[in-house]
């Protein structure tokens, strides 16, 4: 795999990592799940148009390295997605206790 793939995947994991911690509700996870992994316009999308050009043994690294990045980032979405339900559930604050 070469140097500049594995920055460019490196670099697309944790700029998804970073909108997804910041990001407020269920919209902007969804405009995040398209930005990073859209079949059209998506950035791991366009990081892997190059990957035909590439000889057998580099394409075999960088869909492996690719695949882990997509599956880390989809990770993190449902974890995020499930934390924003679950606020939607319980509400702002449920710590009405008194004393």
């Amino acid at each position: 795999m070469t140097a500049d793939h594995v920055a460019a995947l490196a670099a697309l994991e944790t700029a998804a990592e970073q909108s997804i911690r910041s990001a407020t509700g269920r919209e902007a996870l969804q405009q995040i799940r398209t930005e990073f992994l859209g079949r059209k316009a998506g950035r791991l999308t366009s990081i892997l148009k190059v990957q035909p050009a590439l000889d057998p043994d580099t394409r075999r690294s960088v869909g492996q390295r690719a695949n882990a990045a997509k599956a880390a980032i989809e990770q993190w979405l449902d974890d995020a997605e499930a934390r924003t339900a679950a606020q939607r559930t319980t509400g702002p604050s449920c710590s009405g206790r008194s004393g």
